[in-house]
């Protein structure tokens, strides 16, 4: 759903070179809700890995255990805290004029640099910290001889791992774009057109991420290309069987 509204979020950029004429308060409500998607994406994705991790490799922890087996829990935890880090950073917006009208950005132009910094520090390095730590322990994990684990739930985990590498490549040009902007307004300069031309093309490259990930769940995920394709099917069959229903009054006539 987070990368569906991350896609839905990316025809904001056809407007370009022009931005949206809205007023701040609309800015500022737009910048949450793809700040809420940006955030619940990478978190998601996280608790997936530790998910698969967990499924291979049962804990012994009775806590883990118990929250591992209420993923409803997990998964309003993880919404949660991607509510919360939205509210965070849209209240460093720094807004003051709620009525007057601005040109509108997904990460506003006019937002204080303790924005950027906090969107990057909670939207990419502690995610990338978190990946690389499940990393790790299945590498270790895996190095046992005794370590063995279905063919289902590996190919699961590798689902999981090639999701995250292409969202680390992807998110990385734009959390480097992100830092750039900081530093220009820590010197008290707004920017030139080039360096707008490549925050606009970041976050096209950020969008195009979410489009990969649903390609990549298409392909390599089994059972939601299944249920894609039986959905497809089934529309296609309900579409045909209204064209002839139509048809067959015409030809009576």
């Amino acid at each position: 759903v987070s990368s569906l509204l991350m896609i839905l979020f990316s025809f904001t950029v056809t407007a370009r070179p022009k931005y949206l004429q809205v007023t701040y308060l609309q800015c500022g409500t737009l910048s949450f809700f793809f700040n809420l998607a940006y955030f619940s994406s990478q978190y998601l994705l996280v608790l997936l890995k530790f998910s698969f991790y967990l499924n291979r490799y049962p804990p012994q922890n009775a806590l883990i255990v118990k929250a591992h087996q209420n993923p409803v829990a997990c998964i309003g935890f993880v919404l949660a805290s991607a509510f919360c880090m939205a509210l965070i950073v849209v209240a460093l917006l720094g807004i003051e004029n709620y009525h007057g009208r601005t040109a509108c950005q997904l990460d506003p132009l006019f937002a204080w640099p303790e924005y950027e910094i906090i969107k990057f520090t909670f939207g990419f390095g502690v995610p990338s910290v978190f990946h690389l730590f499940c990393f790790i322990l299945v590498i270790c994990k895996g190095a046992q001889p005794e370590s063995h684990s279905p063919r289902k739930n590996v190919l699961s985990h590798s689902l999981a791992l090639v999701m995250a590498i292409a969202m680390f490549v992807c998110r990385l040009f734009y959390n480097v774009m992100l830092l750039s902007r900081t530093a220009l307004k820590i010197q008290r300069f707004i920017g030139t057109p080039e360096t707008e031309l490549k925050m606009n093309i970041a976050e096209i490259v950020l969008f195009v991420e979410s489009s990969i990930s649903l390609l990549l769940i298409l392909c390599l995920h089994k059972p939601y290309r299944s249920g894609f394709f039986h959905f497809v099917t089934k529309v296609c069959r309900r579409r045909r069987a209204d064209s002839r229903s139509h048809e067959m009054p015409e030809t009576q006539a």
